[in-house]
């Protein structure tokens, strides 16, 4: 990953039905990779004046190969799961429409990582066929096939 283009957002995975379009996911075939396309719905650090309540903006993600089917097998798509992406920003290229004006790029974030914080459900999830609930397996997919680790987790380990 490039450090320097690197974001993290934590927030809430939205219902994926009510995003309509902007919603995708792709299965790989062969040596074409898993595709997700997405939202990722993000509290703003303060709340406007005249209301009591946050605003929260929803940012696009792409998601491929493990990353894609993690999301896709894992994440609630009824909306609730609070995850994490981290990726790096990319902003679309400028073009112009068919009347001349100048459209411009949209930002979207290029997921490298991604992991389930908490669930929207109170974590309750259904089993599997090996018994185990859909986030311990979450869990350990999520070590593996998106690259996570935390190195202070590992030393805090070695140390007695």
């Amino acid at each position: 990953m490039n450090t320097r283009n690197m974001i993290m957002l934590t927030g809430y995975f939205p219902n994926q039905e009510k995003m309509g379009k902007a919603v995708m996911y792709k299965e790989g075939e062969g040596s074409k990779k898993s595709f997700y396309r997405g939202k990722i719905s993000v509290r703003r650090a303060f709340k406007s004046q005249d209301e009591d309540k946050y605003t929260y903006d929803f940012i696009p993600f792409k998601a491929f190969g493990a990353s894609a089917d993690y999301i896709h097998k894992y994440v609630d798509q009824e909306g609730g799961d609070q995850i994490q992406i981290l990726g790096e920003l990319h902003i679309g290229e400028n073009y112009e429409d068919k009347d001349g004006n100048t459209v411009y790029g949209t930002p979207e974030v290029i997921v490298d990582q991604v992991s389930i914080i908490s669930s929207g459900n109170g974590g309750n999830r259904s089993g599997n066929d090996d018994g185990e609930s859909k986030k311990s397996t979450a869990s350990k997919a999520s070590s593996s096939t998106t690259k996570r680790s935390n190195p202070l987790a590992r030393l805090r380990g070695l140390k007695s």
